[in-house]
């Protein structure tokens, strides 16, 4: 069936990356459900089939609103709700139907929380906690379902399930630490570290300091290598400050802090010393991290 000329003008108007993404979709046989806010905005019909829920490629998914958007964040190609209103018909004429809320409940003030905007994601504001302090039972299990229902494909995600600390939500947890993606995990570890042994902490944050990327969990694995950091943890900083194309500058950062080194994190001071592990130049990357090995008294030649 042809698409109708509404939609192939919102195709167009979407930048490069957006607009192959949607295309791959629709040869896939996804479907257009509905336009918003005058083309910026393209509803789905159907969960996305062609690639993965992560930000790469210069396309980020933003997990609590189950959309993808670009660097600026100006459009938007959005999964359907797993609880929503009425969605317009769309060039299948096929419309989604799911219960809704009550209005004043704080079901409702907890789902429209769920919407996270390009503002919000940058300044990683979470979901609304009050509201699950607020809910009586019958509510906490209603966003129990509802975050359930969507699964766990973010920090947000965890942080709201480990607020409610119902079996289920553990036991999701749980279940996510060891298949979730690297966010997903190293957020386990944060929100919920009763759920999660030292070995298993160990390694979800190895396996996020090698394939993480920031906005995807690496930035959070960091922050948590600051008070937990064994010989495994300390020996992959290792290895990404010399090869990470992403992160080796916060790398080589982290490894003069925990050895005493420098002030903090991040020391500004050095930062001169920490932009020398990015990849312009291989070679002075090698030096520099023979330097970083003498300061902090490792031997360069076990990671050469």
């Amino acid at each position: 069936m042809p698409i109708p000329a509404e939609f192939q003008q919102a195709i167009q108007a979407l930048p490069e990356r957006l607009s192959a993404f949607l295309q791959a979709e629709l040869s896939a046989g996804n479907g257009i459900a509905e336009l918003q806010s005058g083309g910026r905005r393209v509803v789905l019909k159907r969960r996305v089939m062609t690639r993965q829920r992560a930000s790469r490629g210069g396309i980020v998914y933003q997990y609590a609103e189950n959309a993808f958007t670009d660097e600026r964040g100006d459009y938007f190609i959005i999964e359907p709700e797993f609880e929503a209103q009425p969605v317009k018909r769309g060039w299948d004429h096929s419309p989604s139907w799911t219960a809704p809320v009550s209005a004043a409940s704080a079901v409702t003030r907890f789902v429209e929380s769920m919407s996270i905007d390009y503002d919000k994601w940058k300044e990683g504001e979470g979901y609304d906690l009050t509201q699950i302090e607020a809910a009586n039972d019958d509510e906490r299990e209603r966003i129990e379902a509802r975050l359930l229902g969507s699964g766990i494909n973010g920090w947000r995600d965890v942080e709201a399930l480990a607020a409610l600390d119902t079996p289920r939500a553990r036991a999701a947890l749980k279940k996510a630490l060891k298949d979730g993606n690297e966010e997903v995990r190293v957020a386990v570890i944060r929100y919920a570290p009763h759920l999660v042994s030292d070995r298993a902490r160990t390694k979800a944050l190895v396996k996020a300091l090698i394939a993480a990327e920031f906005y995807g969990g690496l930035t959070q694995a960091l922050m948590e290598v600051e008070t937990f950091h064994p010989p495994e943890v300390i020996d992959a900083l290792l290895h990404g400050a010399l090869r990470k194309d992403e992160g080796g500058v916060h790398f080589a950062a982290m490894l003069l802090f925990l050895h005493g080194k420098a002030e903090s994190s991040f020391d500004w001071n050095q930062r001169p010393f920490f932009l020398r592990f990015r990849n312009d130049d291989p070679v002075d990357r090698k030096a520099a991290f023979v330097e970083l090995c003498g300061r902090i008294g490792v031997d360069a030649g076990k990671y050469l």
